[in-house]
Formats: C-alpha cells, structure tokens, sequence
C-alpha cells in the first residue's frame, strides 16, 4: 500500500481519519491485510456533511465478517469519535473480492480508491 494517500477530493478531518485507519489496519492485520478500498460517495467526490466514509477491507484467507467486525470496531470507533467522522467498514477475503459477483463489488471495483 502507498505511503501517502491518493487523491481523495475529502476534508481534513476525513483524510486524517482514512491515514489514521490505515496505520491502525496495518498493526492489527500485518500480512493478512491484502487491501484497503474507499468507496461510495467520497471516492466520487461527490460526499456532503453528514456523509460516512465507506471502506472495504480485503483480508488474506477466509474471512468471517462478523468476528473481523469485533475486532476492529473499537479502533474504528475511536478513530471516528476523535475526529467526527462516521466510518463504515466492509471485510471480505481476496477472494470474494475478486470474483465480483455482487452488484456491491462491481460498484467497489468501478469507483472505489486504494489507500
């Protein structure tokens, strides 16, 4: 993943939340982490204040949404409440990602921005 993030039109709160998360993601997952994807409105460009930041987490190996959600809820959380911003998080394995066979995934692969 890139050092530095790419160019999101997004404000500084967001931006400083997305770096934030990023590094959390990192520590908690290291190798596992495969990808991180920022979706929806802020990806196009076109969020307004009380947008969430909508973000795929691609994840090595089988992945149980519900278990990797209870791991990352209270970093997530805390990231959020510090700097006002809702964060909304998606977990899916490499290879659910890949095979794109949800209309979600296809919008993900279309619009969505790699940290």
């Amino acid at each position: 993943m890139p050092a530095t993030l790419p160019t999101l039109d997004v404000t500084p709160a967001v931006r400083t939340a997305l770096q934030e998360t990023r590094t959390a993601l990192r520590d908690l997952y290291d190798d596992r982490l495969v990808r991180l994807i920022v979706f929806g409105s802020q990806a196009r460009g076109e969020a307004h204040a009380e947008s969430d930041v909508d973000v795929l987490i691609v994840l090595d190996a089988p992945v149980d949404a519900l278990t990797e959600a209870r791991r990352t809820s209270g970093l997530i959380m805390d990231i959020a409440s510090r700097h006002g911003v809702a964060l909304s998080f998606v977990h899916l394995s490499g290879k659910e990602f890949a095979h794109k066979d949800r209309p979600l995934l296809r919008n993900i692969d279309r619009e969505g921005v790699v940290l």
